[in-house]
């Protein structure tokens, strides 16, 4: 009776979505010695059902394997299992059971989809994913004898996987499907498939460009990705490639140490789908060493780890598109930093090695990628000249890349699910930027005599540079000027104002009359309209007290 209580409590909580109490009740009903070999199958598939729901990989693992224990010749048990291993990321194990089902002369859909799958995040192997859905293919008089369900997971993961791949022969695949799909006599099917066709041939497209240096070509394809309706994963790949291309095509400007920290910084933010994770870590791997060797030969930094580099690399052996390049560049590296160490220690000639090798750097980094010889914004923000020009076209540099990859703060307030936008939020940008610099202090909400500043920069060089971050509209943003004049001490001769404009209009008029008030202590005829990099900022001088101070404003408007 009780047995019969706790497994009519586990299969109604199940039922009703309860994982909690299904999980609690089943553990129990299991537990019973005389439980049949059916119901214990029944309950521990419930169980790992639960588990998969609540997100717990392993459990869900250890209920299939508990499952294989009870039936061990049942190749839809070696299924789930393998399902299971493959959440787990154990490839190999998921594709050695899923090949046993073929032995017990079990080839169905789930089979040739989780191998297609496995081939796929396990193997990166484009062409073997395929060819298991081409299986499924051939099985089902091309796809018309599957149900709906898993006639939708066929069409979408052949034309998802000959997308991504970047392979000439897959993209044959695709454009016969588009043929195919064009003969159906049914408007909606036709458009819903020709859209996703589309999309996966212009991705395709865009990776076989990518792969062959054809950066321009790459985000041409990419960014025709915008005008389709359709949302999902090959979607958000395109977006991140397009991000990359936009990397590489910066990384032509690299010639200071805070080029290729804003680079590592963008490149850490981009959002990028599972299978694609890999690549973005091999990119910030290649950053990371280009930063390191080029710290280690400005300040004789030693902290490089080069045999956990060496490590981390290697392990990346097997990706597939541009990582194979950024891959051998980092290894390149490593061997020149292993060299320069060794030349360094044992000569007298310090300085002569160093410009030896910073040849030898441009000359690795140049080889690929055709790096241009033009002055960008910084190199350490001790070592510029003019600090004001360096950190105004560290602003826009940023404010450049913010456009080009926005925020999702900035993206949910265009759509309308946040309904404000934080200071902080902008801020916390330009905190990660700026901090990147090697040889100066940086601090948020900074104490000053009267109050907390946002930003503040330190050197004992330029001595600090204060940083406002206001929203129009929002808080006390008409008294901004007044505000940072207030954080300014006699010895801070300027300040910086980051102004964001969320309005559809431009609010240019109304800020500069704003910064003309009365009370603003704005000296006459001092206002300038300048321009940098294309970017236009404004330049004003106030006297509210005793000092003259210059205040920098710089308008972001994000539509």
């Amino acid at each position: 009776m009780i047995f019969k209580g706790l497994g009519y409590a586990a299969h109604k909580s199940f039922d009703l979505g309860y994982y909690q109490d299904a999980e609690k009740y089943a553990i129990q009903v299991i537990k019973y010695p005389d439980i049949s070999k059916s119901d214990n199958l029944s309950f521990l598939s419930n169980l790992a059902i639960c588990a998969h729901n609540k997100g717990d990989v392993q459990k869900e693992l250890f209920y299939c394997e508990k499952m294989l224990e009870v039936d061990e010749h049942n190749p839809k048990i070696y299924v789930n299992y393998a399902y299971a291993l493959m959440q787990n990321k154990q490839y190999e194990k998921s594709k050695l059971y899923l090949e046993k089902c073929f032995d017990l002369n079990y080839k169905e859909f789930p089979v040739y989809n989780q191998l297609a799958v496995v081939y796929l995040y396990g193997y990166r192997d484009f062409e073997a994913a395929y060819s298991n859905l081409e299986q499924i293919y051939n099985l089902s008089n091309q796809g018309s004898n599957l149900n709906d369900r898993n006639r939708y997971l066929l069409f979408h993961n052949s034309l998802t996987i000959s997308g991504i791949s970047g392979n000439e022969k897959l993209l044959k695949h695709i454009i016969d499907f588009k043929n195919s799909i064009n003969a159906i006599n049914d408007q909606k099917v036709s458009n819903q498939w020709g859209e996703l066709a589309e999309i996966c041939e212009t991705v395709n497209i865009g990776i076989f460009e990518l792969e062959n240096g054809q950066f321009n070509k790459a985000q041409q394809c990419f960014s025709k990705i915008k005008k389709y309706k359709w949302k999902g994963q090959i979607v958000h790949l395109a977006e991140f490639l397009n991000e990359i291309c936009f990397v590489i095509q910066e990384h032509e400007k690299i010639q200071q140490i805070s080029d290729v920290e804003l680079l590592l910084n963008y490149v850490s933010q981009l959002d990028v789908i599972e299978l694609f994770q890999d690549y973005k870590e091999i990119i910030k791997e290649y950053f990371l060493i280009l930063l390191s060797f080029m710290l280690l030969l400005e300040n004789e930094n030693d902290k490089i780890d080069l045999k956990e580099k060496k490590d981390r690399l290697k392990k990346y052996r097997s990706i597939n598109l541009t990582t194979s390049d950024f891959i051998n560049r980092s290894f390149n590296l490593i061997e020149l930093i292993e060299e320069y160490k060794k030349d360094y220690s044992t000569t007298i000639l310090k300085e002569r090695v160093k410009q030896d090798y910073k040849e030898k750097l441009n000359l690795l980094t140049r080889s690929r990628f055709n790096i241009k010889n033009e002055t960008t914004f910084l190199y350490s923000l001790n070592s510029v000249g003019n600090i004001n020009m360096a950190l105004f076209q560290l602003i826009v540099k940023i404010i450049n890349l913010i456009q080009k990859n926005e925020p999702s703060f900035i993206k949910n307030y265009k759509k309308g699910r946040d309904t404000s936008l934080l200071e902080t939020d902008f801020r916390d940008i330009f905190y990660r930027s700026f901090g990147m610099s090697y040889d100066i202090k940086i601090s948020a909400e900074a104490l000053s005599r009267v109050g907390h500043t946002d930003l503040q920069i330190e050197s004992d060089k330029f001595g600090t540079k204060t940083f406002e971050f206001k929203i129009w509209g929002s808080n006390d943003y008409k008294d901004v000027v007044k505000q940072i004049y207030e954080y300014l001490t006699d010895l801070e001769k300027d300040g910086f104002v980051f102004m964001v404009n969320k309005n559809k209009k431009g609010i240019k008029k109304e800020y500069v009359n704003n910064l003309k008030r009365e009370e603003m202590g704005y000296i006459s005829n001092s206002y300038e309209l300048n321009t940098i990099d294309n970017f236009e900022y404004i330049v004003s001088k106030h006297k509210i007290h005793n000092e003259t101070k210059t205040i920098y404003h710089f308008i972001y408007n994000i539509f």
